[in-house]
């Protein structure tokens, strides 16, 4: 019955009602998200130290900006952005129910350059959307043109204008330590590291992304983002039965590590 209650819900209710709807459930969501349903917390977990400055980029509505919270205490600081405007709309409640003093929010999506783009968000045949595959579209797929932008309609896709911003501009005289910044950016990982170098110059932090195809394809974007992180003095890492180890090549791993050359990650 709850299951042919929200299929009608997705298909026929207003967008105005869905988003209420959204909002209401999903503070309790967040809530009640254990990290065992995040695979790399219990490595992450033991990456971050209460008093310390971290970056959830691709927040969606919490669930990881919620862990972070806890990880990082009162004297902590949680850095979150969300792009698609409903969905920061609901991180911002959740935020505010759940009383994470500690969290900072931007309703932007990290980039290597400033100004607006477009998010592409897939659509499911009965009406409802997938906002955790939604991504940002290059300048040639969004159709822009001397800086401006334009949200259309397609078949199975619904776009949206938002903000763009770099990590070093929202951060650099914001923060004044960092030490994780966590990507879930959808195929923009590349960019959104070109956007932190200041911060990588100053503070080093470690990252933990989310990265989008093969790294070890010639000309690939994954390949380009590892070498630039090899460039920068980084090293790969991925999480094998709860330990970190550095990934040979040929290896995949979705969500890789990054730390730095000059030591290895605990455990």
């Amino acid at each position: 019955m709850m299951a042919l209650l929200k299929k009608l819900v997705r298909r026929y209710a207003p967008p105005g009602l869905k988003h209420r709807l959204r909002k209401w459930n999903s503070w309790r969501l967040v809530r009640d998200f254990d990290e065992s349903r995040w695979p790399p917390a219990a490595g992450v977990r033991r990456l971050i130290r209460s008093g310390d400055r971290v970056v959830d980029a691709g927040a969606n509505i919490g669930y990881v900006t919620a862990l972070f919270s806890r990880w990082v205490g009162p004297t902590g600081r949680v850095y979150s952005m969300e792009p698609e405007p409903g969905t920061f709309d609901v991180l911002a409640a959740n935020v505010r129910r759940l009383n994470l003093g500690n969290v900072d929010l931007f309703p932007c999506a990290v980039s290597s350059r400033e100004g607006e783009g477009v998010l592409a968000i897939p659509e499911y045949a009965d009406g409802g959307e997938n906002l955790y595959e939604a991504r940002v579209l290059d300048q040639a797929e969004a159709g822009l043109s001397a800086g401006a932008t334009r949200a259309k309609a397609e078949g199975g896709v619904r776009t949206v204008k938002i903000q763009l911003a770099t990590l070093d501009r929202l951060l650099v005289r914001r923060a004044d330590a960092l030490a994780l910044i966590k990507l879930d950016v959808e195929g923009c990982e590349l960019e959104a590291v070109q956007g932190a170098a200041e911060l990588v110059r100053r503070f080093h932090p470690v990252f933990l992304i989310e990265v989008s195809g093969n790294p070890w394809e010639p000309g690939s974007r994954a390949a380009a983002l590892l070498d630039l992180m090899k460039a920068w003095g980084y090293r790969p890492y991925r999480l094998e039965a709860g330990e970190w180890r550095l990934i040979e090549r040929g290896a995949a791993s979705l969500d890789v590590l990054f730390w730095p050359s000059n030591s290895s990650p605990p455990g």
